[in-house]
């Protein structure tokens, strides 16, 4: 299931990363001025960024949490259920990830 999850993952991100300048052009709040808002590409292409990088770790099976971090951000960038269905996948897969918490003998 975490490859599953990784697949949707980068498709979220190269998905929401590619139509990020598009909506950002769109997304003009001053209708006088053609350029795109700085603001809104910034947290976009971060949240892209969050979301292929939580996929490429769900194939290398490590750092759970960022791919949770990068299934939620998948949720935001791209239609909801692509993020859904990357958050489901990762967790019913969580028993692959290797743990990463030091136990100390007692």
């Amino acid at each position: 299931m975490r490859i599953a999850a990784g697949i949707v993952m980068i498709l979220a991100g190269l998905f929401g990363g590619i139509l990020m300048l598009p909506l950002a052009v769109l997304y003009i709040p001053n209708v006088l001025y053609s350029h795109p808002d700085p603001l809104f590409l910034f947290i976009g292409y971060a949240l892209a960024f969050l979301a292929i990088a939580g996929g490429v770790s769900a194939f290398k099976r490590k750092y759970w949490k960022l791919c949770l971090a990068g299934a939620i951000s998948s949720a935001v960038i791209v239609p909801l259920f692509l993020g859904i269905l990357a958050i489901i996948f990762l967790v019913l897969g969580r028993k692959d990830f290797k743990l990463s918490a030091v136990t100390v003998p007692t």
